[in-house]
């Protein structure tokens, strides 16, 4: 049985608004977040999945307000309990957050990432547009076998897509047929893509191709290498 939160309209709500905690086949559809981490006092986050399989995220519409709190985030996959078979289609996010993410997907297998937009128009100086990483440092925590495509990112001021180095990292991910615009702003070293390394842990088996980056005010993208 496929259960439904649909059409739902959230305004202010402290903490997160909508979350699946250990739950199987959901369909979150049509809602509209607003104000999300407007509660200086709880971390705002807008849709949150944990231990949870086979969820759908279509169709939402999320605005993160500017808190000086850490990891107000629009969509957020992570836990301790490992989620599976979690799809992020078509979703449209706003942050002015100081601190966070558009998407962040960790300890989750196989996840869909498509079609969504994730826009950054606040001041922060270290925010994600979509982050893959491991939670913590165990290695069942780590994001693996996604497919980020379709998505358009703009104005996040570390990267617009970034995989975290963090022990041990995320595997098997590919990256394709995106549209990422930097913010043109020359005193900060915002990236496009960022898959950091450190001294003796790199990220494997990630796919990069086909994708459109350029500033945000400029205008002309040109295509990625494939790598």
């Amino acid at each position: 049985t496929i259960q439904q939160v649909s059409n739902n309209l959230l305004d202010a709500c402290a903490g997160r608004n909508i979350e699946c905690a250990l739950a199987d086949n959901v369909t979150i559809i049509g809602n509209t977040l607003t104000s999300v981490g407007s509660n200086m006092t709880i971390v705002g986050v807008g849709i949150r999945m944990i231990g949870s399989k086979n969820i759908d995220v279509v169709g939402n519409t999320i605005r993160v307000e500017d808190t000086a709190l850490e990891n107000s985030d629009g969509i957020q996959i992570n836990g301790d309990n490992r989620s599976e078979d979690i799809n992020i289609i078509g979703n449209t996010i706003y942050s002015t957050a100081k601190d966070g993410t558009g998407i962040k997907a960790s300890n989750v297998s196989r996840f869909l990432i498509s079609g969504n937009v994730v826009r950054y128009e606040g001041v922060g100086t270290g925010v994600n547009g979509i982050l893959m990483e491991c939670q913590s440092s165990n290695s069942t925590r780590a994001a693996s076998e996604g497919l980020v495509t379709g998505n358009y990112v703009t104005g996040f001021t570390d990267a617009q897509i970034t995989i975290a180095a963090t022990p041990p990292t995320p595997t098997d991910i590919t990256i394709t047929n995106n549209r990422l615009g930097r913010p043109y702003l020359s005193a900060l070293d915002t990236k496009y893509f960022n898959i950091s390394s450190d001294t003796d842990t790199y990220v494997s088996r990630v796919k990069i191709y086909g994708n459109s980056c350029g500033t945000i005010l400029g205008g002309n993208f040109a295509s990625n290498v494939t790598t």
